[in-house]
């Protein structure tokens, strides 16, 4: 759990890079964040699960306008003997 916080505390250090953290809130709040002390256990379970976070993924980038969705399959080859 401890390393699915930490994950989640650098995915929302990236996203306000080179704002400043009281922009999106308390500063002491938000640097907890960062740092994953704070993040919620619901968060990082939703790390955890694979599926869950390509959904929540997608779901995050549905109303962007700017982004352009794709699926692509990858089958892999089996080599034969």
């Amino acid at each position: 759990m401890r390393q699915a916080k930490a994950r989640i505390g650098e995915a929302v250090k990236k996203a306000t890079e080179g704002r400043a953290l009281k922009e999106f809130g308390p500063k002491s709040l938000l640097s907890e964040v960062c740092s994953g002390e704070k993040v919620p256990d619901y968060l990082a379970r939703i790390y955890q699960d694979k599926p869950a976070r390509r959904r929540y993924a997608l779901a995050l980038l549905e109303d962007d306008t700017d982004v352009v969705v794709t699926t692509t399959v990858t089958i892999a080859q089996k080599k034969s003997v």
